[in-house]
C-alpha cells in the first residue's frame, strides 16, 4: 500500500475501513486491498496477523504453489490444462526462493514436458515476433 505506514493497523479492522483510511491520506490503496476484498468480505472484521497472511498470500501466490518432482509438477500442469481447457500454454512465475529455483523448471520440468508433447522443442520463426505470430 503505497505511501501507509502499516504499523498504525490496529488490532482489529475492516477492509473497507483500511481502504478508506488510506485513500484519506492520499496514499494509493493498490490493488492488494481490491483483491483481498473480494476474496473475502470487505465488510468482515480480521486481525492485524490475518491480513499480513492473507496479504502475503494474495500479493504473492503462495496458496497456488505446487511443489514436487518434476514429473508430480508436470502431472498437476497437464491435469490443470485439460481441466480447464486451456489455451495453449502454461503461465510460470519466477519462483519467489533462489534463482537455482527458476533454473530447476528449466533444467527439470522442461523436459519432462518436452518429453511428452506439452512444450516446444524449437521455434519456427527466426523472431520473437515471428514465434509470437504477432
Amino acid at each position: 500500500m503505497n505511501g501507509y505506514d502499516c504499523s498504525k493497523l490496529p488490532a482489529r479492522f475492516r477492509l473497507r475501513e483500511l481502504n478508506d483510511e488510506i485513500a484519506a491520506t492520499n496514499a494509493s490503496p493498490v490493488a492488494l486491498l481490491h483483491r483481498m476484498a473480494l476474496a473475502d468480505d470487505a465488510d468482515s472484521e480480521l486481525t492485524r496477523e490475518e491480513f499480513f497472511e492473507r496479504a502475503l498470500k494474495i500479493a504473492t501466490g503462495y496458496d497456488k504453489v505446487v511443489v514436487g518432482t518434476a514429473a508430480q509438477v508436470a502431472d498437476h500442469l497437464e491435469e490443470e490444462f485439460e481441466l480447464t481447457g486451456s489455451r495453449g500454454g502454461f503461465m510460470i512465475e519466477h519462483p519467489m526462493t533462489t534463482p537455482r529455483d527458476f533454473l530447476n523448471v528449466v533444467d527439470d520440468l522442461v523436459p519432462v514436458l518436452q518429453r511428452r508433447g506439452r512444450y516446444r522443442t524449437r521455434y519456427p520463426g527466426k523472431t520473437l515476433r515471428e514465434n509470437l505470430a504477432i
